[in-house]
Parts: C-alpha cells; sequence; structure tokens
C-alpha cells in the first residue's frame, strides 16, 4: 500500500478527519477497525490524485513519447489500488456486519424480561431465559434435546463487550462440535476453549454425576462421601495400579461399608473412565484399575436366574393391560438385547432396518460405541409400528416425516415417555393378584415378585449359549467388548450375530407359542 497505516492516522490531525473518527468511536468502533478504515480512506485519495493527475497532464503537458506504456502503468497501478480498495471495503462490511451481530446481542440481551427460553437471533442453539434472581444462557443441539446451562448472570446486569465476546466465541466452538460429531457438554471448554483434565478420584466422579438422573447423583455423592472424602479425594489416579486401588479402596477399613459396595465400586469406577475417555475435551491419565473377573456377580450366582416363562408372563399381561408401549419394550429388551434405560428412549434414526441392528452412541453406552444385532422378528415388528408411528398426527416428525421417538410421551409432546416404571410395577401388581387369587404363594409367586426389567439380559444371555453362540459372540450380542482371544477366532460380524438372534427367536417361539402368536400379532394386525 503505498500510503502507510501512520501516515493515514497522522492525516487525522485535519480537524474534518477527527470529526469523522470522533463519529466513528461513538458508534462503538475499536481502534483496530478505525484503522481498517483510515487504510481504505487512504487508498481511496490515491486513486482520486491518480485521476486528477492524469486528468491535469493531458490537458496542460504534450504527451510523451513512452505515453502508451505509461499509461499501461497508470492503469495498472489504478487496478491494483481498486482491487485493495475493494477487499478492504469488503472486509470493513465484514467487521460492521460482526459488530451489528454482536451489538444487537448485547443489546437483546440486556433487555431481555421472558421467562421462556428465546432463541438468540442469529446464533442457532443459543437461548436466554430470566427468572426471578438470574439471566441464564443456554445450548442445544436440536429441538429434541435437553437445554445445557452454559452460564448466568445477575438479572439487572450490565452486559459488557467482553461479555458478548466469550459468548459468541462459545457459540463458535457449539457449531464446530458439532458440525464433528463430537461431545460439547463441556462448560469449560465451550466458555474457555481449554481442555479439562481429571487427575483425582473425585473429579473424575464429579465429572461422572454431570448430566444423569438425581437419583443416580445421590448415588454417586454416597459413594464420594464413603470412599473419597478427604484426602482420599485427592489421590492422583495416575498414580494408581490394580493392586494399589484394591489396598486403599477395596480393603481399606470402612465403617459403613455395605456387603455390595466394593462391586458397586468396581462398576462405578470403570463405568466414569470409559466415559471420560470417550470425551474428546477430557484429559485423564489412568491405568487399568481392575480386570474382567474383579466384580463378583453375585447377581447371577447367589440369587436364582430369571425365567423366560415369567417374562412371557409380563409381556403378555402388558398387552392384556392395554399398555402396549411397555409389551413393546419388553420384547425389544429381550430380542435386541439393549438395555431398559436406552430401549425405553430409543430414537427411530438409530434403527437399522437393512443392516439389522440398533446403534448406541459411545455418550449413551458403558462400554463406547455399540452395534446390537436384531433378528428378522424384530425388524417385522418395528417395520409395522414405524408405520403406524407414521400415520400418527399426534406424534412429532422430523423433517422427512418419520417421528423420533420410539416411544414419544402421551403428556409432553416431543419427549420420551417416562411412565414405564409405574406401568412396569401396574402389570407386576396385577400378576401377583392372580397368583394370591390362586392360592399361590409359592416359587411362581417369588419369580414374579423378584422379576427385573435389567435382568432381561441375563435371560438373552443363557438362550444364546443354548443356540451354539461362542462366548465372543454372545459378549457382542449384548452389547459388550469380548476379549482378545475371542475377538480372534470368533465370527463376530452384524450377519453372524443376527443370525444367532434368529436361531434365538425360533427357540423362543418353539417353547411358548403362546409368544410366537403375540408376535406374528403385531405384525399382523397392525399391518390392516
Amino acid at each position: 500500500m503505498p500510503t502507510s497505516i501512520a501516515s493515514s492516522l497522522l492525516h487525522l490531525e485535519d480537524e474534518r478527519l477527527q470529526f469523522v473518527a470522533d463519529i466513528f468511536t461513538s458508534e462503538g468502533f475499536s481502534p483496530k477497525d478505525l484503522r481498517k478504515i483510515c487504510v481504505m480512506a487512504s487508498s481511496m485519495a490515491r486513486q482520486i490524485e491518480l485521476v486528477e493527475s492524469n486528468a491535469h497532464s493531458h490537458s496542460s503537458i504534450p504527451k510523451p513519447t513512452n505515453y502508451s506504456c505509461a499509461t499501461v502503468d497508470t492503469t495498472f497501478d489504478a487496478k491494483n489500488d481498486a482491487m485493495e480498495s475493494t477487499q478492504l471495503s469488503c472486509e470493513l462490511s465484514r467487521v460492521n456486519e460482526n459488530k451489528s451481530s454482536k451489538q444487537c446481542m448485547k443489546e437483546f440481551l440486556q433487555g431481555f424480561s421472558g421467562e421462556a427460553n428465546k432463541v438468540i437471533e442469529g446464533y442457532k442453539g443459543m437461548s436466554v431465559r430470566c427468572g426471578q434472581k438470574r439471566k441464564a444462557i443456554f445450548l442445544r443441539e436440536n429441538n429434541h434435546s435437553k437445554y445445557f446451562s452454559l452460564i448466568w448472570y445477575d438479572k439487572d446486569y450490565l452486559f459488557r463487550d467482553e461479555d458478548i465476546e466469550t459468548l459468541v466465541n462459545a457459540h463458535d466452538r457449539f457449531l464446530l462440535r458439532l458440525k464433528d460429531k463430537h461431545p460439547w457438554r463441556d462448560k469449560n471448554y465451550i466458555l474457555n476453549g481449554e481442555y479439562r483434565e481429571l487427575k483425582t478420584f473425585r473429579e473424575l466422579l464429579e465429572f461422572h454425576m454431570e448430566g444423569k438422573t438425581r437419583e443416580y447423583q445421590t448415588k454417586i455423592k454416597r459413594f464420594i462421601k464413603r470412599f473419597f472424602s478427604g484426602s482420599w479425594g485427592e489421590k492422583l489416579m495416575a498414580n494408581y495400579c490394580r493392586e494399589s486401588f484394591k489396598i486403599d479402596f477395596l480393603e481399606r477399613p470402612i465403617t459403613d461399608r455395605g456387603a455390595s459396595d466394593n462391586n458397586e465400586l468396581m462398576k462405578i469406577v470403570p463405568a466414569a473412565i470409559n466415559s471420560a475417555k470417550n470425551q474428546m475435551n477430557i484429559k485423564i491419565d489412568v491405568q487399568k484399575l481392575f480386570n474382567k473377573g474383579d466384580r463378583s456377580r453375585a447377581d447371577k450366582s447367589d440369587k436364582q436366574p430369571p425365567k423366560l416363562s415369567t417374562l412371557a408372563l409380563f409381556i403378555e399381561e402388558a398387552y392384556r393391560l392395554g399398555h402396549d408401549r411397555l409389551g413393546l419394550s419388553l420384547i425389544i429388551q429381550l430380542m435386541a438385547s439393549t438395555r431398559r434405560k436406552r430401549t425405553n428412549t430409543q430414537l427411530w434414526e438409530t434403527v437399522n432396518f437393512i443392516k439389522q441392528s440398533i446403534v448406541i452412541s459411545s455418550l449413551e453406552s458403558k462400554g463406547g460405541f455399540v452395534r446390537h444385532p436384531i433378528p428378522l422378528r424384530l425388524v417385522d415388528i418395528l417395520t409395522t409400528e414405524k408405520l403406524k408411528q407414521v400415520n400418527n398426527v399426534l406424534l412429532q416428525k422430523d423433517k422427512c416425516g418419520i417421528p423420533v421417538f420410539m416411544f414419544e410421551s402421551e403428556f409432553n409432546s416431543g419427549k420420551p415417555l417416562t411412565k414405564f416404571g409405574d406401568y412396569f410395577n401396574y402389570v407386576k401388581q396385577s400378576l401377583l393378584d392372580k397368583e394370591k387369587a390362586r392360592g399361590a404363594d409359592g416359587i411362581g409367586f417369588k419369580e414374579i415378585k423378584n422379576f427385573q426389567q435389567h435382568r432381561i439380559r441375563d435371560i438373552v444371555e443363557q438362550l444364546l449359549l443354548d443356540v451354539g453362540a461362542s462366548e465372543g459372540q454372545k459378549e457382542k450380542c449384548l452389547g459388550r467388548l469380548p476379549s482378545e482371544k475371542a475377538d480372534s477366532y470368533g465370527k463376530l460380524d452384524i450377519d453372524t450375530l443376527s443370525g444367532l438372534k434368529n436361531k434365538m427367536i425360533a427357540k423362543i417361539e418353539l417353547e411358548h407359542p403362546e409368544l410366537k402368536e403375540l408376535f406374528l400379532g403385531l405384525i399382523d394386525n397392525e399391518a390392516e
């Protein structure tokens, strides 16, 4: 650029230019923006000088012999200046647009007082809500996800330019994480752009609590207080191996240690570690603390495994009482071997009818990304159910007209159903009443009373072994990671596993023809 930025700034000594600069400054332009304006103004002044100079020379001075060359050079300089001016003009336009957007956000947040979430214009996924004392900023990826509380301010807080800059940068990081399909629900990273490092066991478990149900959080807090309070909670995970963890936390004398506490601890800590390792913005340094056989399987060895006949009673009774969605949930847990919570909040987009599988993301699974194989019978049942829901005008649909949740709440549109526990207890009580009416108070009564949904996977495990599944295939079908040996020697492709599920269903329908009749009825009746 012929005229330097420094000389452009010196031109501001002119009273008229100083007056213009004062106007720009009062409008909120930063010194950096003002410098860009000066550069652009200088370039435009240069063009004017060139034009005037050329006009003057043409009128009063004889044409030089190298006129054509001079004309070319002048034209070239003018084009260069014009290009530079255009680029600076575009840059200034972007500066103005960015400034305007931030200024609009600042004015909007300052004046907002609504009690319901309101999306901030121009910042998709970011909203604000005002309470009695606070004004909170939220993020969420789509209309079906929960609001994530990002930051809050006092209700009468005066927003500064620095606050708006922080929110704009946070929104940029939020969109980038969504684009890359990476975890984003971390305040430290979203607000500050920093990675979160988990060093102690207390930090690990506090991280693991985030986003969980209130009941689960209470459980984790109890374990933190019991095992990781005081200096024990500040122990660095990086310093522990399997033996030292066993000595300090599993064998250390604790007054109120429960009979199953060690088992639960060996269940919670690995789940927290896996969850942290699956987060792209989490740093964690920890060795392997448990082997596969360390946790006692007292739930399987000390208690009578549930019977398939008991599950069949629950499925049939659910449909008889009109709780069809509970019945379908139990069928999916049996055929797909997905966990209860995952089944009840299932999204239709996770079901792949062609590849006969249901996908569980790493954020929703204890063991990372999982693809559950499903049998053809379940494919037929879910195909019919999906068609029925597509035609249901009361259900919320995506842009393609496909329902979002497999079990949408009838009380809260666009949310998953949360009444499954009540329905299950109602069905159980109905079965117990029937047993009492028959005067039965023996094994059958106890099996119904003790039956829980999380034990359905135990039934599936035995059924898979009965139809010839290897140890690795059984683990893979249940959504677990098989051992290295099983992974090396077993056929673990999705087609082979779906074939095993087909055999499992054939065995179930052979032993319980009433279930086969029910399954076929779900396909035939709904398709009519």
